[in-house]
């Protein structure tokens, strides 16, 4: 199955050998592929006939998947739907029908759809993460800081879950963010995003982070890009440094794929800027 978070990807878990379990080929293709060839094969295997009633709910959400990184929320909304009412016992349908209402700007539809997620399945780190920008674009600064709390005890990997929860927690007085963020740090890969720890931690400025970015291709240099600019941007919006705030959050809303929470999040600060 595809997974849908608004932060980032994760690999696809196998799927059936095909012929076993209701599955075929395009529902194959339809899992492994992206855009317009995803969208037609997941079409051709859903009016299949062949695939049991857990494959087609699982193909119906990875269409869904597809549908939203295309910008088409009513029809990934469509297809979630009909992937809960075949199978309403899956969390991830649920986490990724949230992140439309996410999108749609309906945080209490999208809180309720997490909650759902995490009642299915109470280790399920993204389902916290995702609640978390909710949250955080509610302006409910401590439950967002607990979500990627949680989030990071469940991956203590989570680098962005780190960052998120201290952004919510520098909006909170005497919240402790940055013992919290030091005590996190502790023993984590220096690559990429390691700089905007040590940012977020004081050890070095904008310029070094920036300074910092490389990458091995242009692609991942544009999402580094992205990534410096929202959190730098972010940081500056919290310290009342509009204008500077308002230039890094540019290069978020310029590099950041559409998908990201980084991209939303900029876009939704810069046109609170531009109203102030």
């Amino acid at each position: 199955m595809k997974v849908a978070w608004i932060v980032c990807l994760v690999p696809l878990l196998a799927a059936p050998a095909f012929g076993q379990n209701g599955w075929n080929a395009d529902a194959q293709t339809c899992q492994d592929q992206s855009g317009d060839p995803a969208i037609d094969a997941c079409t051709r295997a859903i009016a299949s006939g062949q695939l049991s009633q857990t494959n087609l709910a699982e193909t119906y959400m990875n269409r869904g998947v597809e549908w939203r990184h295309k910008g088409d929320n009513d029809r990934a909304m469509a297809d979630y739907d009909e992937a809960i009412r075949l199978d309403p016992n899956n969390a991830m349908t649920y986490n990724d029908r949230g992140n439309v209402w996410t999108d749609k700007g309906d945080y209490g539809r999208a809180i309720a759809e997490y909650d759902q997620a995490i009642r299915l399945n109470p280790n399920y780190a993204k389902a916290y993460s995702n609640r978390g920008v909710a949250n955080y674009y509610s302006r409910n600064w401590a439950a967002s800081a607990a979500d990627f709390a949680r989030a990071h005890d469940l991956n203590s990997k989570d680098v962005y879950a780190m960052l998120w929860q201290a952004l919510a927690g520098m909006r909170q007085p005497d919240s402790g963010w940055a013992a919290r963020l030091e005590a996190q740090s502790q023993g984590l890969s220096q690559d990429w995003p390691w700089p905007l720890v040590r940012f977020y931690a004081g050890q070095i400025d904008a310029d070094q982070v920036l300074a910092a970015v490389g990458g091995t291709d242009s692609g991942q240099q544009q999402d580094r890009i992205c990534e410096a600019g929202f959190y730098l941007g972010e940081w500056k919006l919290v310290h009342g440094q509009a204008r500077e705030a308002a230039e890094y959050l540019e290069k978020a809303r310029s590099n950041c794929p559409h998908s990201y929470s980084e991209y939303e999040t900029a876009v939704r600060e810069l046109k609170n800027l531009g109203s102030q």
